[in-house]
Protein backbone atom coordinates (compact mmCIF):
# COMPACT_ATOMS: atom_id res chain seq x y z
CA UNK A 1 0.00 0.00 0.00
CA UNK A 2 1.03 3.62 -0.71
CA UNK A 3 0.36 6.02 1.69
CA UNK A 4 0.58 9.97 1.58
CA UNK A 5 -0.29 11.81 4.60
CA UNK A 6 -1.26 15.53 4.53
CA UNK A 7 -1.30 16.04 8.09
CA UNK A 8 1.56 15.83 10.88
CA UNK A 9 -0.91 14.02 13.44
CA UNK A 10 -1.65 11.33 10.28
CA UNK A 11 1.99 11.01 9.95
CA UNK A 12 2.66 10.35 13.42
CA UNK A 13 -0.34 7.64 13.95
CA UNK A 14 0.66 5.64 10.67
CA UNK A 15 4.33 5.36 11.66
CA UNK A 16 2.94 4.63 15.79
CA UNK A 17 0.57 1.72 13.63
CA UNK A 18 4.12 0.37 11.84
CA UNK A 19 3.18 2.10 8.35
CA UNK A 20 6.36 4.54 7.83
CA UNK A 21 7.57 2.23 4.83
CA UNK A 22 4.16 2.93 2.91
CA UNK A 23 4.73 5.99 3.02
CA UNK A 24 5.78 7.83 0.00
CA UNK A 25 4.80 11.58 0.91
CA UNK A 26 4.03 13.98 3.63
CA UNK A 27 3.92 17.52 4.84
CA UNK A 28 6.64 20.03 5.03
CA UNK A 29 5.41 19.73 8.53
CA UNK A 30 5.60 16.00 9.16
CA UNK A 31 8.93 16.41 11.36
CA UNK A 32 7.93 13.29 13.87
CA UNK A 33 9.25 10.82 14.19
CA UNK A 34 12.74 11.36 12.53
CA UNK A 35 11.97 9.22 9.71
CA UNK A 36 9.23 11.40 8.52
CA UNK A 37 11.74 14.07 7.56
CA UNK A 38 13.13 11.49 5.24
CA UNK A 39 9.71 11.18 3.49
CA UNK A 40 9.03 13.69 0.24
CA UNK A 41 7.69 16.65 0.59
CA UNK A 42 4.42 17.49 -1.25
CA UNK A 43 3.20 20.55 0.55
CA UNK A 44 2.26 22.04 3.75
CA UNK A 45 -0.81 21.30 6.15
CA UNK A 46 -2.93 24.35 4.31
CA UNK A 47 -1.95 23.35 0.71
CA UNK A 48 -1.07 20.45 -1.34
CA UNK A 49 0.43 20.05 -4.32
CA UNK A 50 -1.25 17.63 -6.20
CA UNK A 51 0.94 17.26 -9.58
CA UNK A 52 3.75 16.11 -6.78
CA UNK A 53 0.89 14.42 -5.07
CA UNK A 54 0.03 12.38 -8.03
CA UNK A 55 3.32 11.78 -9.27
CA UNK A 56 3.38 9.01 -6.41
CA UNK A 57 0.74 6.98 -7.38
CA UNK A 58 -0.77 7.00 -3.68
CA UNK A 59 -3.43 4.15 -2.79
CA UNK A 60 -4.85 6.04 0.02
CA UNK A 61 -4.37 9.92 1.24
CA UNK A 62 -5.22 11.08 4.67
CA UNK A 63 -5.91 14.72 5.36
CA UNK A 64 -7.05 16.11 8.74
CA UNK A 65 -9.22 18.90 10.06
CA UNK A 66 -8.20 20.62 7.25
CA UNK A 67 -9.07 19.83 3.95
CA UNK A 68 -6.82 21.37 1.17
CA UNK A 69 -8.98 23.04 -1.22
CA UNK A 70 -6.53 21.69 -4.27
CA UNK A 71 -8.33 18.32 -3.43
CA UNK A 72 -11.07 19.72 -4.75
CA UNK A 73 -10.48 19.15 -7.98
CA UNK A 74 -8.50 16.00 -7.67
CA UNK A 75 -8.96 13.51 -9.67
CA UNK A 76 -6.66 11.12 -8.46
CA UNK A 77 -4.94 8.24 -8.09
CA UNK A 78 -5.78 7.24 -4.10
CA UNK A 79 -8.79 7.63 -2.26
CA UNK A 80 -8.86 10.83 -0.14
CA UNK A 81 -9.81 9.51 3.66
CA UNK A 82 -10.64 13.36 5.84
CA UNK A 83 -10.49 12.53 9.49
CA UNK A 84 -11.57 15.36 11.37
CA UNK A 85 -11.16 14.97 15.01
CA UNK A 86 -12.75 17.53 17.63
CA UNK A 87 -12.59 15.72 21.00
CA UNK A 88 -10.20 12.45 22.74
CA UNK A 89 -12.49 10.02 21.42
CA UNK A 90 -12.38 11.35 17.99
CA UNK A 91 -8.76 11.12 18.13
CA UNK A 92 -8.78 7.19 19.55
CA UNK A 93 -11.65 6.84 16.49
CA UNK A 94 -9.14 8.52 13.90
CA UNK A 95 -6.35 5.39 15.30
CA UNK A 96 -8.63 2.93 14.54
CA UNK A 97 -10.26 4.47 10.71
CA UNK A 98 -5.99 4.51 9.73
CA UNK A 99 -5.40 1.12 11.19
CA UNK A 100 -8.44 -0.28 9.42
CA UNK A 101 -8.37 0.76 6.33
CA UNK A 102 -4.86 0.00 6.26
CA UNK A 103 -4.78 -3.77 7.53
CA UNK A 104 -3.66 -2.64 11.16
CA UNK A 105 -6.50 -3.16 13.20
CA UNK A 106 -4.82 -5.54 15.81
CA UNK A 107 -1.85 -2.39 16.12
CA UNK A 108 -4.73 0.72 16.43
CA UNK A 109 -6.35 -1.52 19.22
CA UNK A 110 -3.36 -1.45 20.76
CA UNK A 111 -2.13 1.99 20.73
CA UNK A 112 -5.67 2.58 21.88
CA UNK A 113 -5.52 0.40 24.92
CA UNK A 114 -1.97 2.19 25.42
CA UNK A 115 -3.27 5.37 25.26
CA UNK A 116 -6.62 4.85 27.26
CA UNK A 117 -4.60 3.24 30.41
CA UNK A 118 -1.72 5.90 30.05
CA UNK A 119 -4.60 8.39 30.85
CA UNK A 120 -5.85 6.59 33.23
CA UNK A 121 -2.68 6.79 35.09
CA UNK A 122 -2.45 10.29 34.52
CA UNK A 123 -5.62 11.11 35.89
CA UNK A 124 -5.41 9.86 39.34
CA UNK A 125 -8.44 10.54 41.86
CA UNK A 126 -6.08 12.00 44.43
CA UNK A 127 -6.22 15.32 41.74
CA UNK A 128 -9.65 15.85 42.33
CA UNK A 129 -10.14 16.80 46.00
CA UNK A 130 -7.62 19.72 45.42
CA UNK A 131 -8.46 23.32 43.82
CA UNK A 132 -7.86 22.96 39.81
CA UNK A 133 -5.66 26.18 38.46
CA UNK A 134 -7.94 27.93 36.11
CA UNK A 135 -6.43 28.37 32.60
CA UNK A 136 -6.15 30.48 29.53
CA UNK A 137 -4.64 28.06 26.57
CA UNK A 138 -3.77 29.83 23.47
CA UNK A 139 -3.17 28.48 20.18
CA UNK A 140 -2.27 31.43 18.36
CA UNK A 141 -1.38 34.72 19.16
CA UNK A 142 -1.96 37.13 16.30
CA UNK A 143 -5.35 37.92 16.80
CA UNK A 144 -5.51 35.80 20.07
CA UNK A 145 -6.91 32.38 19.29
CA UNK A 146 -8.00 30.72 22.65
CA UNK A 147 -7.67 26.98 22.33
CA UNK A 148 -10.95 24.62 21.61
CA UNK A 149 -11.53 20.99 19.74
CA UNK A 150 -9.69 18.06 22.15
CA UNK A 151 -7.46 20.80 24.38
CA UNK A 152 -10.28 21.70 27.11
CA UNK A 153 -10.00 17.75 28.22
CA UNK A 154 -6.69 17.85 27.83
CA UNK A 155 -6.57 20.51 30.16
CA UNK A 156 -8.86 18.91 32.59
CA UNK A 157 -7.14 15.31 32.54
CA UNK A 158 -3.52 17.37 33.66
CA UNK A 159 -6.06 18.66 36.59
CA UNK A 160 -6.45 22.63 35.31
CA UNK A 161 -9.77 24.62 34.60
CA UNK A 162 -10.36 25.65 31.10
CA UNK A 163 -11.59 28.97 31.30
CA UNK A 164 -12.89 29.83 27.93
CA UNK A 165 -13.44 27.17 26.14
CA UNK A 166 -15.21 23.67 25.64
CA UNK A 167 -14.88 19.92 24.60
CA UNK A 168 -15.26 20.12 20.76
CA UNK A 169 -15.76 23.44 20.38
CA UNK A 170 -13.90 25.33 17.09
CA UNK A 171 -10.55 27.38 18.48
CA UNK A 172 -11.57 31.00 17.88
CA UNK A 173 -10.31 34.24 18.37
CA UNK A 174 -11.20 35.93 22.30
CA UNK A 175 -11.37 39.32 22.85
CA UNK A 176 -9.26 41.30 25.75
CA UNK A 177 -12.47 41.95 27.63
CA UNK A 178 -13.50 38.28 27.36
CA UNK A 179 -10.06 36.91 29.34
CA UNK A 180 -9.88 39.89 31.91
CA UNK A 181 -13.97 38.65 33.03
CA UNK A 182 -12.55 35.15 33.31
CA UNK A 183 -8.95 36.57 35.13
CA UNK A 184 -7.53 32.51 34.54
CA UNK A 185 -4.54 31.87 37.42
CA UNK A 186 -2.49 30.83 34.59
CA UNK A 187 -1.75 31.37 30.60
CA UNK A 188 -0.43 28.17 28.43
CA UNK A 189 0.82 29.18 25.28
CA UNK A 190 1.04 26.52 22.22
CA UNK A 191 1.32 28.51 18.98
CA UNK A 192 0.52 26.36 16.17
CA UNK A 193 3.78 25.54 13.93
CA UNK A 194 5.81 27.58 16.04
CA UNK A 195 7.25 25.20 18.41
CA UNK A 196 8.25 26.27 22.11
CA UNK A 197 9.56 29.86 20.40
CA UNK A 198 7.00 32.01 21.69
CA UNK A 199 7.94 34.85 23.78
CA UNK A 200 6.58 35.54 26.88
CA UNK A 201 7.67 39.17 27.44
CA UNK A 202 5.85 39.75 24.18
CA UNK A 203 2.58 38.35 25.78
CA UNK A 204 2.89 40.05 28.53
CA UNK A 205 3.28 43.28 27.07
CA UNK A 206 0.06 43.23 24.88
CA UNK A 207 -1.78 46.41 26.13
CA UNK A 208 -4.22 45.88 28.90
CA UNK A 209 -2.70 42.49 29.85
CA UNK A 210 -1.18 43.78 32.61
CA UNK A 211 -4.12 43.72 34.71
CA UNK A 212 -4.83 39.72 34.41
CA UNK A 213 -3.37 37.66 37.17
CA UNK A 214 -1.61 35.52 35.13
CA UNK A 215 0.43 38.21 33.82
CA UNK A 216 1.09 39.92 37.08
CA UNK A 217 1.77 37.04 38.85
CA UNK A 218 4.68 35.21 36.09
CA UNK A 219 2.31 32.63 35.31
CA UNK A 220 2.91 32.30 31.29
CA UNK A 221 3.77 29.01 30.37
CA UNK A 222 4.99 27.62 27.04
CA UNK A 223 4.43 24.27 25.48
CA UNK A 224 6.00 23.06 22.68
CA UNK A 225 3.06 23.09 19.89
CA UNK A 226 3.24 19.68 18.46
CA UNK A 227 2.47 17.80 21.65
CA UNK A 228 -0.93 19.38 22.07
CA UNK A 229 -2.11 20.47 18.53
CA UNK A 230 -1.42 17.45 16.73
CA UNK A 231 -4.56 15.07 17.24
CA UNK A 232 -2.33 11.81 17.57
CA UNK A 233 -0.73 9.63 20.34
CA UNK A 234 1.65 12.15 21.67
CA UNK A 235 -1.13 13.99 22.93
CA UNK A 236 -0.61 12.09 26.19
CA UNK A 237 2.71 13.51 26.22
CA UNK A 238 1.14 17.01 26.19
CA UNK A 239 -0.94 16.04 29.06
CA UNK A 240 2.30 15.45 31.05
CA UNK A 241 4.04 18.43 30.69
CA UNK A 242 0.66 20.39 31.50
CA UNK A 243 0.33 18.19 33.98
CA UNK A 244 3.85 19.39 35.34
CA UNK A 245 3.06 23.09 34.52
CA UNK A 246 0.31 22.63 37.11
CA UNK A 247 2.25 20.91 39.91
CA UNK A 248 4.98 23.58 39.48
CA UNK A 249 3.02 26.57 39.99
CA UNK A 250 -0.33 25.17 41.83
CA UNK A 251 0.76 21.65 43.89
CA UNK A 252 -1.79 19.72 41.58
CA UNK A 253 -0.81 16.12 42.15
CA UNK A 254 0.56 14.04 39.47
Amino acid sequence: MRIASLAPSNTEILFALGLGEHIVAVTHMCDYPVAAAQKSKIGSWTSTRVDALSEHKPDVIFSSIYYPPELESYDGPGEIVHLNPKTLGDILSSIRTIGEICGKNTEADMLIRRMERELFDLHPPSAFGKQRPSVYMEEWGKPPMASGNWVPQLVTLAGGQEVLMHPGEPSREVTLAEIVRADPDMIVLHWCGKGNRVDTAEVASRPGWEQLRAVWSGNIHVIHDTYLNRPGPRIIDGIRFLQKSFHTQWGVDK
